[in-house]
């Protein structure tokens, strides 16, 4: 199912030089990624020590709190699936996390409303939203299906319609009576009382978006790729962008100020950027082989917010590596990978199994021996809806195969 048609965007003003803990002027923002205690806002000349301090974010499930936000609590390394969102409550004094297999957990003032962690799911969650009086949350699959807890209603999904790409965020509106849906090519999807303001869904990308944000007023929204590049629509003012600068790891999450005059964006290692008159109060620095942030979450002022941790995609290992060398086959370059666990006849007639992946026909023939870095030889033999283009599909056994395996990124070889 396509996104809507998109509408002239704003024009991006990418910045210029980054380093660690040094400024990058352009659009009024400031780029930082130094340690939480320090704040290298670019109107404060002294260091500055959040009232929260961060704690070490060296194992998965660490939450970490900037400014004014309270670390509440976090689910620690004993997690059945990665964290993949996170809400806070309307007080500031509470937040949500939730895992890729629906499971909720609420600190502070956050109610539990019900979750699904022990639920099917045909996808992994992939965002949350709550409502506007914190008595109720939406969650997200990256299929497009929807589930409310609490007083969320349910408005409609995309659960049961083929998509071009998965959905990867959801936006509330301010009535708590509707919502939006992103997917990665930029496509929009309003339900309720949500407003459509424009879309990326047939517009080239140089990275997939990641997340999306609403505004104040719920008539305007900001899309986030993962290099970085805002699209603004609507109501929301476009405050600067990373979009033509290197980074050392891609942007995972977008969050709004709550004046809605700026955005903060994380970067998977803990990076923070901040424009408009969101500020800059630290960042994380996981330990790069096993962590790696996975979502935000405003706090009530300029300065607050949280980021929250979850394991990071392990690295090709040497051996797979060679492998994918010594066979002498065609670099097809990077490839967005999920899985699925449902079994039955693929799309050329035989069963699946651990030789399965999902591919896009029109990339990969059908019947080719392929090989995934970490992963090994894989033959195409499926197809699905959100498969196009540079994405694969794995076929695991089990439900808690594919909530581990997540989405990762990784180098595919055209074997025969």
């Amino acid at each position: 199912m396509p996104g809507r048609l998109p509408r002239p965007l704003a024009a991006a003003l990418p910045l210029v030089a980054v380093g660690a803990g040094v400024l990058v002027p352009g659009a009024a923002s400031t780029h930082r990624v130094a340690p939480p205690q320090v704040d290298l806002h670019a109107t404060t000349a002294a260091a500055v020590t959040p009232s929260v301090p961060s704690p070490p974010a060296t194992t998965p499930g660490a939450v970490g709190g900037f400014g004014s936000a309270p670390v509440l609590g976090a689910p620690g390394s004993a997690l059945a699936a990665p964290i993949v969102g996170m809400a806070r409550t309307p007080s500031g004094t509470g937040y949500w996390l939730v895992g890729a297999d629906g499971g909720v957990f609420p600190y502070g003032d956050a109610g539990f409303y019900g979750s699904l962690g022990a639920t099917h799911l045909n996808k992994p969650i992939v965002g949350v939203a709550a409502t506007p009086d914190g008595k109720g949350y939406w969650l997200v699959a990256s299929d497009g299906g929807v589930f409310p807890f609490g007083d969320a209603k349910f408005f409609g999904s995309t659960g049961s319609t083929p998509l071009n790409k998965p959905i990867v965020g959801i936006a509330a509106t301010p009535t708590g009576n509707g919502y939006l849906l992103a997917a990665s090519d930029g496509g929009i999807f309003e339900f309720g009382d949500a407003t459509f303001h424009g879309s990326l869904g047939s517009t080239p990308l140089n990275q997939p978006i990641v997340g999306i944000a609403a505004t104040r007023s719920g008539q305007g929204y900001w899309l986030a790729a993962s290099d970085g590049g805002i699209f603004n629509f609507g109501d929301a003012a476009f405050h600067g962008s990373l979009g033509s600068t290197k980074l050392n790891k891609p942007i995972v999450a977008i969050a709004p100020s709550p004046t809605g005059d700026g955005y903060w964006m994380a970067a998977s290692d803990g990076g923070v950027f901040s424009f408009g008159d969101a500020l800059y109060s630290g960042a994380l620095a996981p330990e790069p082989s096993s962590t790696a942030v996975t979502a935000m979450a405003p706090g009530t002022t300029d300065d607050s917010y949280w980021l929250a941790t979850a394991p990071a995609p392990p690295p090709p290992p040497v051996s797979a590596q060679v492998q994918a060398s010594s066979v002498g086959g065609q670099p097809l370059g990077s490839f967005v990978v999920t899985c699925y666990d449902l079994g039955g006849t693929t799309a050329s007639g035989a069963r699946t199994s651990m030789a399965t992946v999902a591919v896009d026909p029109s990339v990969i023939r059908m019947g080719s021996t392929i090989d995934i870095a970490g992963v090994g030889t894989r033959i195409a033999q499926d197809t699905g809806g959100a498969i196009v283009g540079h994405r694969l599909d794995l076929w695991l056994p089990t439900y808690s195969d594919c909530a581990s395996w997540g989405v990762q990124t990784r180098s595919v070889t055209l074997v025969n």
